[in-house]
């Protein structure tokens, strides 16, 4: 049954929260690089621009203090068809707008997370809102940050692999399945999930999700971050979310998640 409910947690509630991010840097001669992306909250405030928190990997968003770059949020279904698309761009000189933020009590953790805009291109937002300005589709269910999983569990990932971009012509939201093979949390290693499956460029930033007994549902437990390959199979590295929630916890206390 768990394997059921992970396959099916994809086209029901994940698929519909993750995004592809890109990234232009506007001083390297126009640079792009992407990632996928996964929204966690939606945030609501009177005074400015409701705000989508994106979980995805630190190297995904890193970039040279104060170089501009042109976000490109994007949300596909699962025909590869371009549903929403927001663009923006950081920094923004108000502090009001958009921001990439870093988790910063341990840089060895390639896990962060930003502010997004919500307004798409075409005057529409990014998720579907009611009339109170709450969401009306179903955010991904979290993992409890005092719990984490261990080897044998059986876990799904999913992210748009360059390799399927580059063979049909446009960005395709691939799932990925797989057990994890250790669970890594010394006091000289960051926490880390080694999977045994795949990946591809693009990929990083993908959420990881499992079945909890405990709670009777799938939840996101981590973030894909990278591939160990020497010769085929390889690993898949991911970093569970559990430093970030601290984190957001001790720094954005009011945000809606």
């Amino acid at each position: 049954m768990p394997d059921i409910e992970i396959a099916t947690a994809f086209e029901e509630i994940f698929s519909k929260m993750i995004v592809r991010i890109s990234a232009r840097f506007l001083s390297n001669n126009g640079k792009i690089r992407s990632g996928t992306g996964c929204i966690i909250g939606y945030v609501k405030n009177t005074d400015y621009e409701h705000k989508a928190l994106i979980l995805t990997a630190g190297h995904v968003l890193k970039s040279p203090k104060n170089e501009p770059v042109e976000w490109t949020i994007e949300r596909f279904d699962l025909n590869g068809q371009e549903q929403r698309k927001v663009i923006f761009k950081t920094p923004n000189k108000n502090p009001k707008g958009p921001k990439v933020f870093y988790y910063q009590a341990d840089d060895r953790l390639d896990i962060d997370a930003m502010f997004a805009d919500t307004t798409c291109i075409d005057g529409r937002t990014l998720m579907d809102l009611g009339k109170s300005s709450e969401p009306k589709e179903t955010l991904v269910p979290i993992i409890d940050k005092h719990k984490g999983i261990g080897p044998g569990t059986r876990v799904a990932w999913a992210g748009f692999p360059k390799v399927v971009k580059e063979y049909l012509g446009f960005p395709q939201l691939c799932y990925y399945e797989g057990v994890v093979a250790a669970t890594i949390d010394r006091n000289n290693r960051p926490p880390l999930y080694l999977l045994d499956g795949h990946n591809d460029f693009g990929v990083s930033g993908g959420p990881v999700w499992a079945w909890d007994d405990e709670t009777s549902r799938v939840e996101l437990v981590g973030i894909i971050v990278s591939y160990l390959q020497q010769e085929l199979p390889g690993f898949v590295c991911a970093t569970p979310i559990h430093p970030l929630l601290h984190y957001l916890d001790s720094n954005y206390p009011s945000q809606n998640r």
